[in-house]
């Protein structure tokens, strides 16, 4: 390798190079970043049974030759050469060293070596930790200053410097170099030109949310200030267009500077982990800026550009991740921050479910194929994407016949009814014996699947009782309208869309956990098109969409039986039992077919969610007395 690399600093003398020369420089950029994907995986696949000490100097060795030809990458006529396929090649390999070297000698679970620091020390002069890390955070802010086109290139190089900034020890490392503090102060466009291509839209997210990391490891308010300080000028620079003229927003605001800024957000959301820091946050943004996001999304609505890195940062915005959301007990955070939410989903949804908008999407679509998903339920089913644990809630939270069966009055209903529950129970454990036996580890109650209206409905700060006690409208808008865009979606796009199946059957399970009324209270199409949808979504084979399914049809016949079966303990009837009454009596095949389809599953499929598609079968079978002796028969006859 020396040979090569004595090559590669002779022609950094050179400022201009003739195409023999240029075509020989190539070469050698091939020959380099071949032996340094050498290196690097002799780093990587070091030995456990070898030497130490022998090893350890071997790799400072091999180490040092790498670091001495970084030395020389950025110098002379090397430095024009960013935009040949041959450089391009050896940064990336470049990049595949420092990985292995942070897998071996930097990270968290590292023994730290004094034989590979040693002989870098003697060779190269970086002697320790610190010394290496700033070789690395230097060739990453020159990769991101230089190479804005190369989409591999910025995505690698950010790899790695997220990779770095999320160990602790490390993270710590680097908020002692020069550089970071550089990138800290210095962030935008002007200073990393990779901001300005659109091909790096996700890439300018984890930017900042690595910047974000590292800036929230120490507790610096006024630092926060300083590094959001580009981004409030963007923010009041629309909003200042936005009043001056609402109309020509779009023509005023270029759009990439809107597509850009809510990417940004949403990697600074996503790196705020704790109460301390999703404050910082959430005290910048509300209620000063608020207003402008709102105003984008209504200028540009009709544009999925930007919709959808508006409505990723509102959804990471409302996301309760480590209970960061945690707001004193005497504040009003908790439900500002959900009407915020609500006027962006009624927002985005009476735009979407305008008869204008319908019509423009369907010419669209005419004109360049099928593209209902871009245009229409990408931005649909980000509005209802959430995902939160299972704390409080096990698989499927509050469960409504056990929770009635507890009760005196529920055990004297088991009691009348204990001849059809033992033939419930024998039926399931009868049908179940099989898969359970072979699929011990079938999902159980630790499953955390996605949840959905928006992460703001499953976050667990929003009492959602006070909307209605104090006649505000932004719960029930909320629901109504995406409600709406759901059942407008056809059955089979739901089904042949993985991300929207997953957030309309999330979105379902929680409804018909938290809020039945709101289900019961549709209309007769809607509430059959929300039945007929779950049963399809039994039959599903992802696990995640299935026991999404029959949770809410657990939680929806519970409801049923309590109320209209049984009849409510306190005589008084929950909201919304008469209408799914009505609702039943007037389509009483619903809950019968969805029974029947769970027992097609549990006899006739491998299922690897068994326990989790078991649940509904009692309370399906209690409401369905009359059907359930008929699919015994044809269970024994079969």
């Amino acid at each position: 390798m020396d040979p090569l690399v004595a090559q590669y600093e002779e022609a950094a003398a050179v400022t201009g190079f003739t195409a023999p020369q240029a075509q020989q420089l190539a070469v050698l950029e091939g020959q380099l970043a071949w032996m340094v994907y050498i290196v690097g995986s002799v780093l990587k696949g070091r030995l456990s049974s070898s030497s130490a000490e022998s090893q350890e100097s071997i790799d400072g060795d091999l180490a040092s030759r790498v670091f001495k030809l970084l030395g020389l990458m950025d110098a002379g006529g090397h430095a024009g050469r960013y935009g040949e396929a041959t450089r391009q090649r050896l940064d990336i390999a470049v990049l595949n060293f420092f990985q292995s070297f942070r897998k071996v000698y930097i990270g968290e679970q590292v023994m730290h070596s004094s034989f590979v620091y040693s002989r870098l020390g003697e060779r190269t002069g970086l002697g320790d930790h610190l010394a290496v890390l700033s070789q690395m955070l230097s060739k990453v802010a020159t990769n991101l200053r230089a190479y804005g086109r190369s989409e591999q290139l910025v995505h690698l190089t950010l790899q790695l410097f997220q990779d770095l900034a999320s160990g602790y020890m490390s993270g710590k490392l680097l908020l002692k170099l020069e550089v970071v503090g550089l990138m800290l102060q210095h962030h935008t466009s002007s200073a990393f030109h990779f901001l300005d291509h659109p091909v790096n839209g996700r890439n300018r997210t984890v930017f900042y949310s690595t910047l974000a990391r590292l800036l929230f490891m120490e507790d610096t308010p006024h630092r926060f200030k300083t590094f959001v300080e580009p981004l409030t000028q963007v923010l009041n620079g629309i909003a200042a267009a936005a009043a001056a003229n609402p109309q020509t927003l779009q023509q005023q605001v270029p759009q990439q500077l809107v597509v850009g800024v809510f990417r940004d957000l949403r990697g600074i959301a996503a790196a705020t982990s704790t109460r301390r820091t999703y404050g910082l946050l959430f005290d910048w943004l509300y209620p000063q800026h608020m207003p402008a996001i709102l105003k984008c999304l209504d200028a540009w609505a009709g544009c999925p550009e930007v919709t959808a890195p508006l409505l990723k940062f509102v959804a990471e915005f409302c996301f309760n991740k480590s209970q960061r959301l945690t707001f004193d007990s005497s504040s009003p955070n908790g439900i500002l921050l959900f009407r915020e939410v609500s006027k962006v989903i009624v927002t985005y949804g009476s735009h979407v479910l305008s008869p204008q908008q319908q019509q423009q999407q369907q010419q669209q679509q005419a004109a360049s194929g099928n593209q209902a998903y871009p245009l229409r339920y990408k931005g649909i089913w980000i509005c209802l994407q959430a995902r939160r644990t299972g704390a409080g809630r096990g698989a499927y939270g509050v469960a409504g016949l056990h929770r009635t069966f507890g009760s005196p009055r529920g055990a004297r209903s088991v009691a009348r009814r204990l001849p059809l529950a033992e033939a419930a129970l024998s039926a399931a454990l009868a049908l179940g014996s099989r898969s359970c036996a072979s699929q011990p580890t079938a999902i159980g109650p630790g499953l955390s699947p996605q949840r959905a209206l928006s992460r703001a409905m499953s976050g667990n700060y929003v009492n959602f009782g006070v909307f209605e006690l104090y006649g505000d409208t932004a719960l029930r808008d909320a629901l109504d309208v995406a409600l709406r865009m759901v059942v407008s979606i056809p059955q089979a796009d739901i089904m042949g869309f993985k991300k929207v199946s997953k957030a309309y059957f999330a979105l379902l399970e929680v409804l018909c956990h938290s809020h039945t009324a709101t289900i019961a209270n549709t209309d007769a199409a809607t509430f059959n098109y929300i039945l007929t949808s779950l049963e399809q979504g039994l039959k599903s084979v992802d696990v995640i969409v299935s026991s999404a399914c029959a949770s809410a049809v657990d939680n929806l016949a519970a409801f049923y039986f309590r109320n209209v079966v049984q009849g409510p303990e306190s005589g008084k009837a929950a909201p919304g039992a008469e209408a799914i009454e009505a609702h039943l009596r007037q389509q009483p095949h619903l809950l019968p077919e969805v029974l029947r389809a769970l027992f097609e599953i549990i006899l006739f499929e491998e299922c690897s969610n068994q326990w989790s598609l078991s649940r509904p079968m009692l309370s399906l079978i209690l409401v369905n007395e009359a059907v359930f002796p008929d699919l015994q028969r044809q269970g024994r006859g079969v």
